[in-house]
């Protein structure tokens, strides 16, 4: 690797880091050295990457939801790559469970305000019985669930967990 790779390299992570909360990985240099060839600026080679990042997440995350309630509600496979939590609030009679998980299944409603970083990961709905809901995914690094995951958009190196609460439960 030339010194002025490494330069731009660089200034990519740093932007990486300030931007996403981490730097560039192996799979990602060569993308980071054609934009250097084509004469892009740093700035331009970091935005891509954390957003062809977070789309890759954006995907990961929308499957997983759909995946792990249709495991739930037996209409799909059994998922391996996490799990889900109904809170206590939201786990009454009330509620229909069956009617609540198939509106989280189907959320699609993002926007800048619920998704800045366009992940996926959260989402508010109003149950007519049961006020405001929100749903988050986090992400962790093994079943162990140990730190956040270092690659989320990687299945095989991230583990999900779906939390279904009450507003105010949070």
């Amino acid at each position: 690797m030339s010194e002025d790779f490494i330069t731009y390299l660089n200034a990519v992570d740093a932007l990486l880091e300030e931007r996403i909360g981490r730097t560039s990985n192996q799979s990602e240099l060569e993308r980071i050295a054609w934009s250097q060839e084509a004469g892009d600026p740093p700035s331009d080679a970091a935005r891509r990457l954390a957003e062809d990042r977070s789309i890759r997440i954006a995907q990961v995350n929308d499957g997983f939801r759909q995946a792990i309630i249709d495991a739930f509600l037996n209409i799909g496979r059994g998922l391996k790559v996490g799990s889900m939590v109904l809170t206590a609030g939201v786990n009454v009679p009330e509620i229909d469970t069956r009617n609540l998980l198939k509106i989280v299944r189907s959320f699609d409603t993002f926007d800048q305000d619920n998704d800045p970083y366009g992940e996926h990961d959260f989402g508010s709905i109003v149950l007519e019985n049961a006020g405001k809901v929100f749903w988050k995914i986090d992400v962790f690094n093994t079943a162990l669930m140990t730190n956040g995951a270092s690659h989320p958009e990687c299945v095989a190196l991230s583990y999900r967990v779906l939390t279904i609460m009450l507003a105010s439960e949070y």
